[in-house]
């Protein structure tokens, strides 16, 4: 039986591990191939990248970010890579800020639009910056209304142009047929890249599901694994709908209650009280996935947890 001390290193590996099943290693090498192309010839390949929440759109920005933070030790000027989080109701001023905040200005609250715009073009040249990752573009598409979500958008069409650099835009499947009404941004960010949930429509989706289930239950290291059966990969895609962070969050869950209990695998059982107290709390054992009464059923629709407004 584990300790605390081994139950701790065990929760840890599993909230840091990246999985690069061929979906997500995709979007990993595209968007690696525009910073790589704007380092090598200096001509930016600007992207927008969406997917649902849950899907490991934050874990991939973290682990580009990575990826390259080494050329900033090298040159402690240069800030490689500007992650800038848009503002929940955004406009140019408060865009612009986030801006500076994610580049350290001290001075990043003062002055108007216009000033803050021209504070940020030039220490983006003087910070070297070579790729701009604009995340949370939903912002844009839930709190943006007319006229300035139009201005907004060519604010920053704007700075990507001065800039030069390549930029990434990232959010859920909603921004892509809003934001490209924009037929400037829509030229700007002509290719699309898609972060998916997992599927369970054919063998081969089945067959990647299953691995990176395999793969978080070897990490969690328990003697006996969680039986991948046909019926139980099925529950274990409805209880997670096929999204990464729901997938870790369920196991996390029953790996818990396995150490409080003292138990040598996670079955079924644990997976069912995972899930009534991790993802839903008020389901009925018609909607646990794991409980024989379950009817199976994505859990999608309003008040469920999986439903999208």
């Amino acid at each position: 039986m584990m300790n605390n001390e081994e139950y701790l290193i065990k929760l840890k590996k599993l909230n840091e591990l990246v999985i690069m099943h061929p979906n997500y290693a995709s979007v990993m090498n595209e968007i690696s191939a525009s910073y790589e192309q704007h380092k090598a010839i200096g001509v930016p390949k600007n992207i927008l990248c969406i997917g649902p929440s849950g899907v490991g759109k934050s874990t991939l920005v973290k682990q580009i970010v990575n990826k390259y933070k080494k050329e900033a030790l090298l040159d402690t000027q240069m800030h490689p890579i500007l992650i800038v989080a848009t503002p929940p109701k955004p406009n140019i001023r408060n865009f612009a800020e986030a801006f500076l905040i994610a580049l350290n200005d001290p001075m990043s609250s003062k002055g108007g639009a216009i000033e803050k715009t021209s504070r940020l073009n030039d220490l983006l040249k003087r910070k070297k910056v070579k790729m701009i990752i604009v995340d949370e573009l939903q912002h844009f598409v839930e709190h943006g209304i007319g006229n300035a979500l139009r201005e907004v958008s060519d604010w920053l069409k704007s700075v990507s142009d001065q800039s030069g650099v390549s930029t990434i835009l990232i959010g859920l499947e909603k921004c892509e047929e809003v934001f490209y009404s924009n037929e400037q941004i829509r030229r700007r960010f002509s290719q699309t890249i898609e972060l998916k949930a997992f599927s369970i429509e054919d063998t081969e989706d089945i067959t990647i599901f299953s691995s990176v289930i395999r793969e978080l239950d070897n990490q969690i290291g328990l003697k006996n694994k969680i039986d991948l059966s046909e019926e139980n990969i099925e529950r274990l895609y409805y209880a997670t709908n096929g999204l990464i962070d729901y997938l870790i969050k369920l196991l996390l869950g029953a790996l818990e209650i396995a150490y409080k209990e003292k138990k040598k695998g996670i079955d079924i059982r644990l997976l069912e009280t995972a899930f009534r107290s991790k993802i839903w709390r008020v389901c009925t054992n018609e909607s646990n996935p794991f409980n024989k009464a379950f009817i199976p059923q994505k859990l999608d629709k309003p008040k469920m947890p999986f439903h999208v407004g």
